[in-house]
């Protein structure tokens, strides 16, 4: 049986970072569980996490580094680079998880080392921010020397493909949902007594890193008229703006307490067990308003729990979201048409219900975690067979 050696890098690796550490880890169990054999090499950032440990089947290895920015990644290479020297026996394919720094950061080690690499893509952004730079457009031909670039949507798809990488190096593999945690929960009443939360409640959710491109702000101006027509809604809001330097969590609390939100909006921080917040709501909103948004993990969640969604009309919402079939899309920025859109869906649940099942149809068709850890271990077998 074909059992590849793969070492995952990435800059950091805990779920309360964000939606590619979160999918990372993920991917990385589930591969571990079809037979493949994983470890993952992270940076340490404090000395709360530990320098060793496994998690859900695989070792986790933190290494040292310093500074942040450029000398931080520097650093990082360099310590990375030390480690996997050492234990260059024990795999054949590095799989880097990130953007186009960590991308060259994994290229430099794997051709050090005589590695097969692989690159998982999950922003748009960088690439053009690099075309645009003195010395981007070398960096961008660095990329044409790896084994695999994968693409999370078919816009980033295209954009690889528009800087002159071969077609035959670049594979379209989705992110993925596990549907044995993230599936339509059975007694929200329950759910909700478990969470202190009222169980007469109208509730939405938000879930993400609270940083500018999530829109955040769009949806607390949208809450305060649905609150001056459901005095009874309650938004919780999931996520941190911890080492994010576009971070918004103080401006938007301010806006709460200035237009009286406080018993109807709840900052929860960064939470472990999304899931559960999601079996006990009546809505996700996801609000995103940058256009290099890749595939939000956060809201396959939400789709995959059998939610009604309202998005944005972003293209990454619109390559998951076929409007008013599996979710409902409003014009970016536009928080009155989201307003309304949320208190449509209030006074009709049997639309909600429609949206919510057949959100769930899509992920269990297209988006489970099992079905991407197919396609990547086919395509570990197919770069180690060239």
């Amino acid at each position: 049986m074909f059992r590849p050696n793969v070492c995952h890098l990435l800059y950091r690796y805990y779920p309360i970072w964000g939606g590619a550490e979160n999918q990372a880890m993920i991917l990385v169990s589930h591969l571990t569980r079809l037979n493949s054999n994983n470890f993952v090499v992270t940076r340490r950032f404090s000395k709360q996490h530990r320098a060793q440990e496994v998690i859900d089947g695989h070792s986790v290895y933190r290494v040292f580094s310093v500074g942040a920015d450029s000398i931080g990644h520097l650093f990082f290479a360099l310590s990375a680079l030390w480690f996997l020297w050492k234990r260059r026996k024990r795999f054949d394919i590095l799989h880097v998880h990130g953007s186009v720094g960590m991308g060259l950061i994994g290229l430099f080690i794997a051709r050090l080392l005589g590695k097969k690499m692989v690159m998982k893509f999950s922003e748009a952004k960088k690439i053009g921010f690099l075309s645009q730079k003195r010395f981007g457009f070398f960096l961008l031909r660095l990329l044409k020397r790896i084994d695999r670039i994968v693409c999370i949507s078919e816009k980033i798809h295209r954009n690889v493909l528009d800087i002159a990488v071969s077609s035959k190096k670049v594979a379209c593999i989705p992110n993925g949902v596990d549907t044995r945690n993230f599936s339509p929960g059975k007694d929200k009443v329950k759910s909700r007594q478990v969470l202190d939360l009222d169980s007469d409640a109208f509730i939405a959710l938000f879930t993400g890193r609270l940083v500018w491109g999530k829109g955040l702000d769009i949806l607390l101006k949208s809450w305060v008229q649905v609150v001056s027509k459901v005095p009874e809604s309650l938004l919780l809001v999931l996520g941190s703006d911890a080492y994010q330097r576009d971070g918004v969590s103080g401006e938007a609390k301010r806006f709460v307490e200035e237009n009286n939100l406080s018993n109807q909006v709840r900052f929860l921080g960064a939470q472990k067990d999304v899931d559960a917040y999601l079996k006990c709501s009546d809505l996700f909103i996801f609000p995103a308003r940058d256009e290099a948004e890749g595939l939000s993990n956060s809201l396959l969640e939400a789709m995959a729990c059998g939610l009604p969604v309202i998005a944005s009309d972003i293209h990454a919402n619109r390559s998951i979201i076929e409007n008013q079939r599996n979710g409902l899309l409003y014009p970016t920025e536009d928080f009155e048409k989201l307003t309304s859109t949320i208190l449509m869906l209030k006074r009709d649940e049997s639309i909600g219900r429609a949206l919510g099942s057949n959100a769930h149809k899509t992920i269990r068709e297209k988006y489970t975690i099992e079905a991407v850890s197919v396609e990547y271990a086919k395509l570990y077998q197919e770069i180690l067979s060239e």
